[in-house]
């Protein structure tokens, strides 16, 4: 044995590696100590003072604003499903003016009664005050010579050249020139545009700011107008008419845009709400509600410095982290670099730097409460989409914050061995990942291509990914009608709309409406042709047949004393029905999402 082979010398050696082991161990229990801690701090300042107001307040204003129907449409007409400019002028001084300035979106008492508890004039929903102005606007191009062959044709188009072609919206082919029935003149464009976030639609275009604005009161005048009936000396409603007299919206316009702004003393939030419509050179209208509500005015309070302070704290440790890990990046170089979970840490921590912007930026941009003017309009949603933006940076920097602590399992016993597999198969998970986006891909632009013209998922290929990656149908298929076994509730489930049995029944889009008792959800299941045999082995069951009011064949079912008892609807208890009625619904649920 040699001397470098001692005893001695490996019993240190051993003692050595298992003080490096020890030490390294408490350097992970402590790293671990302290971020948790962060972890803990970063979810308080996060998650203070959050709640669901923010959401009850859109729903409300979407459902007012977006989803009421038109009177004056033949058929169902909403915000939402509006194809015309008529439909447009209809919703302006139907729907929105009724929500608005009619108290529609609250209790409907147009007399409005004086007094904090009721409904007052220049509210929404009841409890969201309109402030300052509502604005109108749009953004429009200039007209451009045709260069197609049939617009070179005399009889198809005596003017020749044909200059009555309309490009997309870009800042060569903005228009700048008055417009208007009946001398052209009637509106102007803004000399100047403020700076605001620009709107990105479903198919993707990018607006700015509106050049073309009208700005109108939040309420209409006291003791002149009579909104609850013929309208009269009642200007607001006045200048929606004229916007439909004078041609506000025409071919060369390319988007409209409503924007208004509330605030809710309750929750102290304000919310923005912009009603889009956009209208591309290809025809037709793309309705889009964007609807925002944030506290932005946040450091006033006791509560608010208390959150103000953990904010402080957590960008403290941000701090002191980032300062650790590009230490360690020096001292490894590429080494820190091939490990996923470090860059991922890395990146969490660098990202709170544009956080941080973003909020400054929030802030900067917040009117001052004392220069709001009650007349004109009064931004703020540049303000909120600021604050929107940095909690969406948010939302991913806790993700990816959270994404660390399984560096932490993998130093546990427990978790060690599954970490470790992921980590060793991670290369071949990316490579899997790769091959799937490729071939998304690739069926995305296929499905553009040959079905674009037919189904709304696909007609663009940003849209034909979303579709593909959500598995959506190609086209509606055909009714699969269900059974809800209650007749006077009953529902009859399609893919491509709701029937409701209770009030009305639609079989076809061309069909009218069905009183309830005219509605037999029993025999319209069994006599459907494209029923799935499933489903019509479902609606045979006696248990069904009974709750939805048919006949059923009598059944001895022995008792535990041997007397026989009878199974009729007509013999079974209120309490029996009702339960066997939830049951059925229940198994026709469960025969609707089997695929």
């Amino acid at each position: 044995m040699s001397v470098d082979d001692s005893p001695e010398r490996m019993q240190r050696l051993r003692t050595k590696v298992a003080r490096e082991q020890t030490r390294s161990a408490s350097k992970e229990i402590v790293e671990m100590v302290n971020y948790i801690v962060f972890l803990g701090v970063f979810l308080a300042a996060t998650f203070y003072d959050r709640n669901d107001n923010s959401y009850a307040t859109r729903t409300t204003y979407v459902s007012q604003l977006q989803d009421k129907p038109l009177a004056r449409s033949s058929a169902f007409r909403s915000f939402y499903t509006m194809s015309s400019v008529r439909d447009l002028h209809d919703y302006l001084q139907g729907p929105f003016y009724d929500a608005v300035y009619r108290a529609q979106s609250f209790d409907g008492d147009t007399t409005f009664p004086p007094g904090m508890l009721y409904n007052g004039r220049g509210f929404l929903a009841g409890y969201g005050r309109i402030v300052g102005a509502i604005r109108i606007g749009q953004s429009r191009v200039d007209g451009s010579t045709c260069t197609g062959t049939l617009a070179r044709v005399p009889s198809l188009f005596p003017v020749q050249p044909h200059d009555d072609c309309y490009p997309e919206l870009t800042a060569t082919t903005e228009s700048v020139a008055p417009f208007g029935a009946p001398n052209g003149s009637v509106y102007t464009a803004r000399t100047t545009v403020p700076s605001e976030p620009y709107f990105v639609t479903r198919s993707a275009r990018v607006y700015g700011s509106p050049r073309y604005v009208i700005e109108i009161p939040s309420m209409e005048r006291v003791g002149v107008c009579d909104a609850a009936t013929t309208k009269q000396g009642c200007p607001v409603f006045d200048q929606l008419a004229s916007l439909a007299t004078h041609k506000f919206v025409d071919i060369a316009t390319r988007a409209f845009f409503i924007d208004l702004t509330t605030y809710n003393p309750n929750t102290d939030e304000q919310t923005t709400v912009r009603l889009m419509v956009e209208m591309t050179k290809g025809g037709g209208f793309a309705p889009q509600v964007e609807c925002m509500s944030y506290r932005l005015y946040r450091n006033h309070t006791s509560s608010d410095m208390v959150r103000l302070g953990l904010e402080f704290l957590v960008l403290l440790l941000v701090a002191v982290q980032l300062r650790h890990e590009l230490h360690l990046l020096r001292r490894m170089k590429w080494a820190y670099l091939a490990m996923v979970a470090n860059v991922a840490h890395l990146f969490s921590l660098i990202v709170f730097g544009p956080l941080m912007a973003l909020r400054v930026m929030c802030y900067v941009h917040l009117p001052s409460p004392t220069a709001i003017d009650l007349d004109a309009f009064t931004n703020f949603r540049s303000s909120i989409w600021y604050y929107a933006l940095a909690d969406a940076i948010t939302s991913f920097t806790f993700f990816l914050s959270w994404l660390k602590l399984f560096k932490f399992l993998a130093f546990l016993p427990l978790f060690a061995p599954l970490t470790k597999t992921v980590t060793k198969a991670l290369k071949q998970v990316a490579g899997l990942i790769l091959i799937f986006g490729v071939a998304l891909m690739g069926s995305a632009l296929s499905f553009t291509m040959a079905f674009g013209l037919d189904a709304e998922n696909y007609k663009t290929v940003a849209d034909s990914w979303g579709a593909r990656v959500r598995r959506a149908p190609l086209v509606q298929s055909r009714a699969r009608p269900a059974l809800l076994c209650d007749l006077r509730h009953a529902h009859v489930f399609r893919d491509s709309e709701h029937v409701y049995c209770g009030h009305f029944r639609r079989v076809r889009r061309d069909e009218g409406r069905i009183g309830a008792d005219a509605c037999d959800a029993h025999r319209h299941v069994t006599e459907a042709n494209d029923a799935p045999p499933r489903l019509q082995r479902l609606v045979q069951a006696p248990m069904v047949r009974a709750a939805a009011g048919a006949p059923v064949r009598p059944r001895v079912r022995h008792a535990q004393h041997g007397v026989g008892s009878s199974t009729r609807a007509g013999d079974v208890p209120q309490d029996a029905r009702d339960d066997r009625r939830r049951a059925c619904e229940d198994r026709a649920l469960r025969e609707i999402e089997m695929p």
